[in-house]
């Protein structure tokens, strides 16, 4: 009796003697035969036609056997494919013949073995690439690329199986009874959406089976079907933990549109790079086992399937009004946690330096020098030096710039019909309330209304990009006036980082302390980017706003608590039976610092002052909640020399002045997202190596006419400086946020209402695709 329930008492087909089941799947059963003229041995896989189906979808499924014996024809031979030779019909009963090839599934190997080395996978990956390409060249999809799809035998030869569900590109969408034929954890998300499927959803699906073979896990996986698909379609893959190199090449196809995708050809120059390169760590299951040691074919045809009905709307919170799935995908083994990662993971999880990545020249692909798709992987020590590129002349000329103007309802300065600058009625804001502004900024976003301020240039007309693509103007929303602050920005746009990006010019934006403006700036695409603070950030995601992180300026929050340096407060605990002042725009703040830190607020006394500088300089008060940046500067005008320590270096983790795009322009803009971030990076290092440079382009260009002092400026943006270059970014790049780091921000980010909008804020998958197509960046 087979599976599909045929009593089997002859030979299929008048020629093939069944021999002995091998393995069963949602779409058929695959037996082990005897071609009895041939005197070979051969898999015979029965289509499975459920007796609940009605006519006109049994007609379907095989009509659906017959178009892969046609597809099978067209593919041909080819020695990464498990050839397809026959369809044979026998009694009502639809066989696919094809060969009989001992060894083990990739998934078997996986489960047995363990996640596979490096090099080892991208030797896999070449092959699997190899079929693909050739089935795509003959216009035939596969559909299904998986683990258990994948066949190493005992010498190591790699073969792609069961093109049962392959499409080609002119038949219509013949699916079983009329759904989609896949297993989630591995299906593109045009697939999962319903959208039509081309070669790129292949290459999805590839990538998802490498990164299981690299780490032992799907990437998507999750404990229920709906939250795999929820996975695939809105998040982005788990952290890696053995292999990050893989990752680097691999991310990038993970891509939830198609057309973001790398081509095949570039794939192809990856993965031999990283076949080529030396190991990074020690192998694991790296090779394959004595050929003693293989199981016989039986071990490879465990390779079910799973059908599913056609979603048409999924919902982002992964759940569907419709009908199920009849899910009979295989268990993964080690599936990570259902929580959001649409925050990807980070390298430095592996202890793996992407410092060390660099780009391979001609002299690696055999093509031009300027070809900068494949992917060196040399892996430097951690701690070794990084050369300092030359630093460019600094792009000023104060006689052909003219000086920022402010505009907006909330300006002290305003811009006449003619594009003149006019002083307005009113006295200019006082450094001490800058200060405090600045300081209910970095709260919970209550302050002022919205205002704007734009550089404009007397000698630099807008011109196209300089750079390969043409972008139009960069438009940047910054939280505050300008200031060194925003250095690196400035440097960008004076030396010309953008228009090399591809930008005609840059428009600085700026909507005061709150978070509000920016966020309907950037999802109404009036600003492509805004800067601001995730504390304030998180709220608007709250309430609706479609926004993501895409990279941290600061990896550490520049709050602290500054005492007098002859009665220093060194540690949180210091401050039990303390009196510790603050503005109220910080009160959040603090009360988040306490929790997190788990200090009891009933031990210090919270003293909420309008000058709460000064009354740290008065002895009213033992310390105060300040910006580092800040009341130390002031305090020393005064005379006072202060201790500080920052909240982030005891359990408060945020990170602040986060990158926002709007959710869609991931996917919609991305290449324009990844130009300004090349550029912004660019500009940032510059100002890190030298902060003279941007602190004079602050002070005699940028904000001339407000009178800023060059040193406090330089100290400032020193300060600064150190809390956007850490150990991390050293390793991984600027902007780039650790997994450690990402877990912990939504932790401090996730109480009960704010938890959704927390898990799911944070996507760094552009930065980190950027530092893989130039690693020189970093």
């Amino acid at each position: 009796m087979t599976r599909g329930g045929h009593t089997v008492t002859h030979l299929i087909g008048g020629r093939f003697r069944l021999v002995e089941q091998l393995g069963s799947g949602g779409m058929g059963t695959v037996w082990r035969a005897v071609d009895t003229d041939a005197g070979v041995e051969r898999a015979l896989k029965e289509i499975r036609i459920p007796d609940n189906l009605s006519t006109h979808d049994r007609e379907l499924l095989i009509e659906r056997a017959r178009r892969e014996a046609r597809n099978a024809a067209r593919l041909g031979a080819h020695p990464h494919v498990v050839t397809v030779y026959d369809l044979v019909e026998d009694h009502g009963a639809q066989w696919i013949v094809m060969d009989l090839v001992p060894g083990r599934s990739l998934a078997t190997v996986i489960a047995q073995d363990g996640a596979l080395a490096e090099r080892e996978v991208a030797r896999i990956g070449i092959a699997l690439l190899d079929a693909l390409v050739h089935g795509h060249r003959k216009g035939v999809l596969h559909r299904d690329v998986k683990p258990s799809n994948v066949l190493i035998t005992a010498d190591g030869t790699v073969k792609l199986a069961d093109f049962g569900v392959a499409a080609y590109e002119t038949d219509h969408r013949i699916t079983a009874a009329g759904g989609v034929v896949g297993t989630p954890a591995y299906m593109a998300p045009e697939r999962i959406r319903g959208d039509t499927a081309g070669p790129a959803s292949d290459l999805f699906s590839l990538a998802t089976t490498l990164l299981h073979a690299a780490e032992g896990v799907s990437p998507f996986g999750r404990d229920t079907t709906f939250a795999t698909m929820h996975a695939v379609v809105y998040e982005g893959p788990s952290a890696p933990v053995h292999a990050a190199r893989t990752f680097l090449i691999l991310r990038p196809i993970l891509a939830k549109e198609p057309a973001a995708r790398p081509t095949t050809e570039r794939i192809r120059r990856q993965l031999q790079a990283l076949l080529s390169a030396p190991a990074a760590q020690p192998a694991v299951a790296a090779t394959a086992p004595s050929p003693d040691a293989w199981p016989t074919a039986s071990a490879f045809y465990e390779a079910p399937t799973m059908v599913a009905s056609v979603i048409d709307g999924l919902r982002p919170d992964g759940t569907d009004s419709r009908s199920g799935f009849e899910e009979t995908a295989e268990p993964v083994a080690g599936q990570p946690p259902p929580v959001d990662t649409t925050a990807d993971s980070v390298i430095a999880a592996a202890g793996i330096t992407p410092a060390g990545i660099t780009a391979a020249r001609a002299n690696a692909s055999g093509r031009d020098g300027d070809d900068l798709d494949t992917v060196g992987l040399a892996v430097l020590a951690p701690d070794t030096p990084k050369p300092r590129r030359p630093r460019p002349p600094l792009d000023v000329d104060p006689a052909t710039i003219e000086q920022p103007v402010w505009v907006g309802p909330d300006a002290r300065r305003a811009v006449n019909d003619a594009g003149k600058t006019k002083r307005s009625a009113g006295a200019r804001l006082s450094r001490r309330g800058l200060l405090l502004a600045a300081v209910a900024a970095a709260g919970l976003g209550t302050g002022a209304g919205s205002a704007a301020w734009a550089v404009r240039r007397i000698g630099r007309p807008a011109s196209p990009g300089t750079g390969t693509l043409d972008l139009g103007p960069l438009a940047l929303w910054l939280p505050g006036k300008p200031d060194v602050e925003f250095a690196g920005s400035y440097i960008a746009d004076q030396r010309g980082y953008y228009r090399q990006a591809g930008f005609t010019h840059a428009e600085f934006h700026e909507g005061g302390p709150r978070a509000r403006a920016m966020a309907a700036s950037v999802a109404s695409g009036s600003a492509l980017v805004g800067v601001t603070t995730p504390d304030a950030l998180v709220k608007e995601i709250s309430n609706g706003a479609r926004l993501r992180v895409i990279g941290a300026q600061h990896q550490k929050s520049p709050w602290a608590i500054v005492s007098p340096a002859d009665r220093p407060i060194r540690t949180p605990q210091d401050m039990a039976g303390m009196r510790i002042g603050m503005a109220a725009g910080s009160a959040a703040v603090w009360t988040s610092f306490l929790a997190t830190a788990g200090i009891a607020g009933t031990a210090i006394t919270q003293v909420v002052l309008p000058d709460y500088v000064r009354a740290v300089a008065d002895r009213q008060v033992d310390g105060i909640l300040s910006v580092v940046t800040d009341a130390p500067a002031v305090l020393a005008r005064q005379g006072v020399e202060t201790m500080t320590f920052l909240l982030a270096d005891h359990g408060y983790p945020l990170v602040s002045n986060v990158y926002v795009v709007s959710a869609d322009a991931v996917t919609t803009a991305r290449k324009k997202i990844k130009a300004f971030l090349a550029a912004e990076v660019r500009g940032w290092k510059d100002d890190l190596t030298d902060p003279m440079a941007g602190t004079r382009l602050v002070t005699d260009v940028y904000a001339r006419s407000a009178g800023l002092d060059v040193g406090e400026q330089l100290e400032k943006n020193k300060k600064l400086g150190a809390l956007v270059e850490t150990a991390d970014t050293r390793r991984n790049g600027l902007f780039t946020m650790t997994d450690a780091l990402i877990a912990a921000n939504v932790r401090v980010l996730s109480d009960s209402a704010a938890a959704p909008a927390a898990r799911r804020m944070f996507d760094l998958s552009i930065i980190r695709e950027l530092y893989t197509e130039q690693p020189d960046l970093i």
